[in-house]
């Protein structure tokens, strides 16, 4: 796995995003699965969100 951190990705209207990159390490072609969303991208969903992650879980059933 290949992890690339706050990577640069300029806009039309010249903002910056920056992105988290996560690809396995192969040459070869693979599908993408992109994520977005308004909240800390190095927020870690089960600790901030810990009771919904316990609920997807079935923890506490």
């Amino acid at each position: 796995m290949i992890i690339e951190r706050d990577l640069p990705v300029k806009m039309d209207d010249d903002l910056v995003l920056r992105a988290d990159i996560y690809r396995p390490d192969t040459d070869k072609k693979v599908p993408i699965i992109m994520t977005s969303g308004p909240y800390g991208k190095g927020v870690k969903y089960q600790e901030h969100y810990k009771p919904m992650w316990d609920s997807r879980c079935g923890i506490g059933w």
